[in-house]
């Protein structure tokens, strides 16, 4: 059995200096007066067993420090404060782990501001290690061998708990109570550790579907992104060669006309060569004769430039006319790709009622809706191709209008020139058969008068004609703008389509409810007049568990205001479930535009018209025309 051999003290309350007491074998007694610290060997004793109690070790300030020496009149106080206690191991009786030494050494050591700590054989140590140790040998700071001053009244008056506790203690199990206690410890940490990681792992799922969502939604953004650098790519492409033909062909045209204007120019320079030769070879006396002949060369070649000016204006009106028949043929090509958007929209309500009857196969269908939003994105890249090609038409054919306009004010003054021009020729005719008697000259100079008053005429009928052709240009420049307002009309409602189908890919990867529109069946002609009313509630659902839905209620005994007399309810026209009753009810459908403008002051609180075209009016004052953009029409 394990002996208790010394007991070592240094700065424990009155024993500051380094004291050791020797405890032998049988019964070890100490005799003092009162307050020689007879009590404080004992309350060192259990103190280095692991006492945690300041107040069982008589402290007065609740701190273990007051074991401390805390100094008196003639010396200073101290700082740390140690017990020891040698334990004999001869008969090898200790705990497993200490068993092979023939001595144990148990210090527990305090400083202040520090706390305090356990070594055993010169090891750190905790204070549940020592305090299971000697439960181990039987012994411990609360172990019923230690009997302090007031000890034994406590045992007499002890309840049964404390009693049972005393005969543990002489049983020799307190060691395994204390080590069922700090097992008991132990697993309940590793209890909590596991609920604690169990709530982890569920927080990490969540995270990790979330992940999962993201990155497949930035795979799906970044394939998308790629096809659309693509796309433009092409188009920048497209555009340049386009730029560059163009720019050849203009550089060719100039080049014609500067070559042309450098033939004329040279012709021009030998008539003017020979007219000043011949005007040096001729005699004075035929001055005058000369000055006429070179009078009636400049109208000659007044009337040829007309003649050329004539025929550039013909040349350009056949080129205008030919521009027409290609834009009307644009425009034939334009109503075939019509018919076949309407095809293709057509057979969108086809693939959608399909969708609706084949939920279970959401993946292949989510691709069909991807292929068909990207062919309904070609076409409306190719429309709008379309639209600029004839926007420019429109703008070149406004241009070729101001230039035949300014060539026809040209004209008009140059035939107020020649007016003029033969009023003179005729006056100074008038002075030469006054002054000469040359009836020969007369006669042809009278010739040739007659000549330039008919080639006027014709010059007039001409210039009548080319404004008949400008007036003609004009209603057809009309009629392109028409054409172009129809195919920016039809091109708006194609990227509404498009804009619905990507809402509703959009929410393919949430947690899908079955809309109210797969439940809505609407008579011929009333489609666009139910998708302008509803709008975006057509897109709620009556599943209790939706988050937009809608609400059934028992509309009998609501009195519900009556629709203006003109306009009839929506709902007998539309097959819908019975939560949209109350609402189609207050809906009224008109014929027209006008009709609705006359009927919107008669409307009563949450009331609306809407006409068949898609023209919408709320009792509020809210107006929305056919032409604005609807997401959730129906073709």
């Amino acid at each position: 059995m394990i002996q208790f051999e010394k007991l070592r003290l240094h700065g424990f309350k009155s024993f500051v200096d380094k004291t050791e007491l020797e405890i032998g074998p049988g019964l070890t007694g100490i005799v003092g007066p009162n307050g020689c610290g007879k009590s404080n060997l004992v309350e060192a004793l259990r103190w280095s067993m692991g006492e945690n109690s300041s107040k069982r070790m008589r402290g007065s300030s609740g701190s273990m420090e007051d074991v401390i020496f805390n100094g008196t009149e003639n010396r200073p106080s101290r700082n740390m404060a140690e017990v020891s206690v040698l334990l004999s191991n001869a008969d090898k009786s200790a705990p497993a782990p200490y068993n092979n030494a023939d001595e144990i050494e148990i210090v527990r050591k305090i400083e202040k501001d520090h706390g305090s700590g356990y070594r055993i054989n010169g090891k750190p140590a905790r204070a549940r290690d020592v305090q299971i140790f000697y439960a181990d040998i039987l012994a411990g700071a609360n172990s019923p061998f230690l009997v302090s001053q007031g000890r034994v009244a406590q045992l007499i008056q002890a309840k049964p708990s404390d009693r049972r506790q005393v005969l543990e203690d002489a049983a020799g199990i307190s060691g395994l109570h204390a080590r069922r206690h700090e097992a008991e410890l132990r697993l309940r940490a590793t209890d909590n550790n596991l609920k604690r990681l169990e709530d982890l792992l569920g927080s990490m799922e969540t995270r990790l579907q979330a992940l999962k969502k993201q990155a497949r939604q930035a795979t799906r953004y970044r394939n998308l992104s790629a096809q659309i650098r693509q796309l433009e790519l092409m188009i920048s492409a497209v555009e340049w060669r386009t730029a560059h033909e163009k720019l050849q062909e203009v550089e060719r045209t100039f080049g014609e006309a500067e070559s042309l204007v450098g033939e004329r120019m040279i012709v021009v320079n030998q008539l003017t060569k020979t007219q000043g030769t011949q005007a040096q070879d001729l005699p004075d006396l035929r001055q005058k004769d000369a000055e006429l002949g070179a009078a009636l060369q400049t109208q000659n070649l007044a009337l040829q430039r007309l003649e050329d000016e004539a025929a550039r204006l013909s040349q350009q009106l056949d080129e205008t006319k030919a521009q027409l028949t290609q834009a009307q043929t644009d425009r034939t090509h334009e109503k075939g790709t019509l018919a076949e958007n309407t095809q293709i929209l057509e057979r969108l309500a086809t693939e959608e009622s399909a969708l609706q009857e084949n939920a279970e196969k959401e993946d292949e269908t989510l691709q069909a809706q991807e292929e068909l939003k990207e062919e309904l994105q070609s076409k409306v890249k190719v429309l709008e191709a379309e639209y600029t090609d004839m926007m420019a038409q429109v703008t070149e054919q406004r241009i070729k209008k101001e230039n035949l306009e300014k060539q026809i004010e040209a004209d008009t003054r140059r035939n107020e020139e020649l007016d003029e021009r033969i009023k003179t020729l005729k006056a100074e005719l008038a002075d030469k058969r006054s002054e000469s008697s040359a009836e020969q000259e007369i006669t042809a100079l009278r010739a040739n008068i007659e000549v330039l008053e008919k080639e006027i005429h014709t010059q007039r009928e001409q210039l009548e004609k080319i404004a008949t052709d400008k007036n003609a240009l004009s209603a057809t420049l009309e009629t392109a703008r028409e054409a172009l307002k129809e195919k920016d009309q039809k091109r708006e409602k194609i990227s509404a389509e498009i804009e619905a189908l990507q809402s509703l890919m959009d929410g393919g990867d949430e947690e899908s409810y079955k809309q109210l529109v797969d439940d809505i069946k609407a008579e011929s002609g009333f489609e666009a007049a139910l998708s302008r009313a509803l709008s975006d509630a057509l897109s709620a659902s009556t599943d209790d568990s939706a988050p937009v839905r809608w609400l059934s209620r028992d509309i009998k005994n609501i009195d519900l205001p009556p629709l203006p007399a003109k306009a009839q309810a929506l709902e007998p026209h539309v097959k819908a479930p019975a939560a949209l009753k109350m609402a189609l009810s207050q809906i009224g459908v008109v014929e027209n535009e006008d009709e609705g403008n006359a009927l919107f002051k008669e409307l009563k609180a949450g009331q609306a018209l809407v006409s068949k075209d898609g023209t919408y009016w709320r009792w509020d004052g809210l107006h929305i025309t056919a032409s604005a953009p609807d997401r959730h029409a129906i073709q």
